[in-house]
């Protein structure tokens, strides 16, 4: 008896995304980083706001300005 498998919001039946998966690689690979170091949390909102609300129409991240020693 095949069962019906529940997928996550945003993703086909087929496993496929409807969201902008280079933009989640590009993401990821910035979010290394901020964690390094190597971009703070500011520049790193600033850079993928505009994107972030095209593709998901809001942007809840912290945009990172309080207490940021880059700024």
């Amino acid at each position: 008896m095949d069962f019906p498998v529940k997928k996550s919001r945003g993703e086909h039946r087929d496993g496929a995304s409807e969201y902008d998966q280079e933009l989640g690689k590009q993401m990821g690979s910035d979010a290394r980083r901020v964690a390094d170091g190597e971009m703070s949390q500011a520049e790193f909102y600033e850079k993928y706001h505009e994107r972030v609300l095209e593709e998901f129409g809001e942007d809840k991240r912290d945009p990172g300005l309080e207490g940021d020693a880059d700024e």
